[in-house]
């Protein structure tokens, strides 16, 4: 089916279970392609979505407070040329909550992020992603900001190249672009066996992590990045303060938390603590 020319959003799904969305094409809408707000089981299969005023596709799913997984799917989709009206805070794919799957994805052309994880148990696999980042600032192509609980995210084998601006005397950046942003206390994720090409500026390396702990940097290629990881520390009052919120909801949830993420139990030590190993750095 071909969707094409509304003023508002393509497709919404709410609270619907065993939807596949499948060979669509969603073309030239004011708004984001495709919302799914919570449900279970659902999938978005071999779409392509462009020219939107907005983001492609946006999705939340699964409880976080006891991590039961959305088990959403989004595989083999093509993305491009998006943000129109809205510029910024509007990637290809956004993704709140607990287990959803992103693969074989090519995303390419976006003024914003290519994706935005929020949440806990994502993996995102196999996926290129080219030319976004265009026109935002203190972004990465994968960005993920603000809670020291979003944890258990997996990024592997993704491609990601050419972040930023298309020509070079725009090229400067007030703080930075990266491929992948851990904004603000972002810990314990894995990323693992990623290429990373000419995806850093700025001030950031083709990894960003800033504030975060307990990261695991492992087996990737950097290639022609003018830096490769870079971290920003946090003071363990700046801890403290600015994960308040984060830190009681963790309190109320400290059972599961705990018992799937071990090295919660010293959420408030070990600040700063990132492994990187085993990567590769080439003309960085």
């Amino acid at each position: 089916i071909h969707f094409q020319m509304g003023a508002g959003d393509g497709l919404h799904l709410g609270n619907s279970n065993h939807i596949n969305i499948e060979d669509c094409e969603i073309n030239g809408f004011a708004g984001d392609g495709i919302i799914i707000n919570g449900g279970h089981n659902n999938s978005i299969l071999s779409c392509h979505i462009k020219n939107m005023g907005r983001g492609a596709i946006k999705v939340s799913g699964g409880n976080r407070a006891n991590l039961q997984s959305a088990e959403f799917l989004i595989d083999n989709c093509h993305i491009h040329h998006l943000s129109r009206i809205d510029h910024t805070y509007t990637p290809g794919i956004w993704v709140d909550g607990v287990g959803t799957q992103i693969s074989h994805c090519k995303i390419h052309d976006v003024a914003s992020s290519a994706m935005r994880i929020n949440g806990n148990n994502h993996l995102i696999e196999y996926n290129e992603m080219f030319h976004v980042v265009t026109e935002s600032d203190d972004q990465g192509a994968i960005d993920m900001w603000g809670d020291p609980t979003y944890r258990g995210n997996v990024f592997r084998y993704n491609y990601i190249y050419d972040v930023g601006p298309y020509t070079s005397d725009e090229i400067n950046a007030h703080t930075g672009r990266a491929g992948i942003r851990f904004d603000d206390a972002i810990s314990g994720n894995l990323v693992y066996s990623n290429i990373f090409k000419n995806c850093s500026g700025g001030n950031f390396g083709a990894i960003q992590i800033h504030g975060g702990k307990e990261n695991l940097i492992w087996n990737n290629l950097f290639y022609q990045c003018s830096s490769g990881i870079s971290f920003t520390p946090w003071n363990y009052d700046h801890w403290m303060r600015y994960n308040k919120k984060s830190l009681e909801y963790f309190e109320e949830n400290r059972f599961v938390y705990i018992s799937n993420y071990p090295e919660m139990v010293r959420i408030n030590q070990d600040l700063n603590k990132n492994t990187i190993i085993q990567n590769i750095f080439l003309e960085c």
